[in-house]
C-alpha cells in the first residue's frame, strides 16, 4: 500500500484474545500490523515503525479499507473543532436550550455550505483550509463595496493576490450545476 508517497507493507492475521476455558467462545479480531520505513533512518536507531491496529469489521472488508478507516478517524474532531472555533459554537448565546438549539443548527448548516463551497469552487488545495484562513484570504483582501443604482459591487484591487481564485469561486458559483438551474 502507498500513502503520501511512502510504502506501507502489512500482513493480517486473524486474533482471539486469551482462552480461559475451551467452553467460552471468544470472538476472534482481525490483527493488521504496518511497517513503515523511518523518515531518516541515520538518525534513529530504529529502521522500521511498526503498528498494530486490532479490528472487528467482517471479512467484506479488505485490509486496505480498515487501514484507511482507521487512519481516517480524527477527521471528526477536526470537524469538530473547526465549528466550536471557526463558526463560534464554543460558547452558546444564551440560557434557552431552544434558542442555542437553533444556534447550534446554523452554524453545523454554515460548516457544510463552506465545506460544499470548498469542494466545488475552490482549486484542490484550498480545500483543506479552515474558514479563517478562507476570509482572510479571499473577503479581507483591499476592496471597495459600493452600492450604486440598486446593484452592490465588489471593486477589487488590480493587485489582489488570490484575484484568479476569486474569480473561479464567483465562476463556480453562479454555475448552472452548482445552483440547480
Amino acid at each position: 500500500m502507498i500513502k503520501d508517497g511512502k510504502t506501507i507493507l502489512f500482513a493480517e492475521t486473524v486474533y482471539t484474545p486469551g482462552v480461559t476455558s475451551f467452553r467460552v467462545k471468544l470472538p476472534a479480531f482481525r490483527l493488521i500490523v504496518t511497517r513503515q520505513s523511518s523518515c531518516q533512518p541515520e538518525l534513529f536507531k530504529y529502521l522500521f515503525v511498526d503498528r498494530a491496529i486490532i479490528s472487528n469489521f467482517p471479512q467484506t472488508f479488505s485490509a486496505e479499507d480498515i487501514l484507511t478507516q482507521h487512519n481516517a478517524r480524527g477527521n471528526a474532531e477536526k470537524a469538530i473543532e473547526e465549528i466550536k472555533n471557526g463558526f463560534a459554537l464554543a460558547k452558546l448565546p444564551c440560557a434557552e436550550l431552544s434558542a442555542n438549539a437553533a444556534y447550534a443548527q446554523i452554524c453545523v448548516l454554515a460548516y457544510n455550505l463552506v465545506s460544499l463551497f470548498k469542494k466545488a469552487a475552490l482549486p484542490a488545495d484550498w480545500v483543506s483550509y479552515r474558514i479563517k484562513n478562507l476570509r482572510f484570504r479571499l473577503l479581507c483582501g483591499a476592496a471597495l463595496v459600493v452600492k450604486h443604482a440598486r446593484n452592490t459591487i465588489i471593486k477589487l484591487h488590480k493587485d489582489f493576490t488570490f484575484l484568479d481564485v476569486f474569480e473561479r469561486a464567483r465562476w463556480a458559483v453562479l454555475s448552472p450545476e452548482l445552483s440547480g438551474g
